[in-house]
């Protein structure tokens, strides 16, 4: 397989009534119980993905129920046009995010065993050319950020752009400081995630094979 699917479950949705009294379709998706998040990424060591196998993973994500696609920035246009294709139809499109990596903003992962590195300043992230490349919104995870003051200069940084910030952690107890710095959700992985977390992720892993 050439692009892998992970599930990430949103337990801390009630961040989103905070960020705005008007919604984005973004804060709209990330609002709904227990909504589902399908990161996806491509492994840099094999083939690039074909237009069609792009198109298919679009629609199974969007007919397996998931609130939102995290997607990176090489496959934002592709995936853009294909959840465009739904926009008279139910579901609709899904909202895309980028994920952000140290010193560039596009996607791929953290290499494992690396120490993280912190992210670059939003002046360099490019966050206008991923708004017009489809993306409703970013994430970042929590050990790229030197503090709360790093997270609040990305979300003025991103709302400047019309983008939302999501905030990947793996640390318990960090919600009230990315809430308060007006990241719209809180992204939980290993020990951080709320229990019964696994099994909705299986299922909709279960939904997208």
């Amino acid at each position: 397989a050439v692009i892998h699917t992970c599930v990430y479950m949103l337990p801390l949705a009630p961040l989103l009534c905070a960020a705005s009294l008007v919604k984005s379709p973004l804060q709209r998706a990330l609002s709904a119980p227990r909504a589902v998040l399908v990161d996806i990424a491509q492994d840099p060591r094999l083939a690039p993905p074909s237009a069609f196998d792009l198109e298919e993973l679009s629609t199974r994500c969007r007919d397996a129920g998931a609130a939102a696609l995290v997607v990176p920035s090489d496959l934002l246009s592709a995936f853009a046009a294909e959840q465009a294709t739904a926009a008279s139809s139910y579901p609709g499109p899904l909202p895309l995010i980028c994920q952000l990596q140290p010193s560039v903003g596009g996607g791929g992962s953290e290499a494992a065993g690396e120490a993280p590195q912190p992210l670059a300043e939003p002046s360099s992230l490019k966050l206008g050319e991923l708004r017009a490349l489809g993306a409703e919104g970013v994430m970042v995870r929590s050990s790229a950020l030197e503090g709360g003051a790093a997270l609040a200069d990305l979300v003025s940084a991103a709302e400047a752009e019309a983008l939302r910030v999501v905030v990947l952690t793996g640390r318990a107890g960090e919600a009230d400081a990315v809430a308060g710095a007006g990241a719209v959700a809180v992204v939980c992985e290993g020990d951080a995630c709320e229990e019964g977390a696994p099994a909705a992720s299986a299922a909709v892993s279960a939904a997208l094979a």
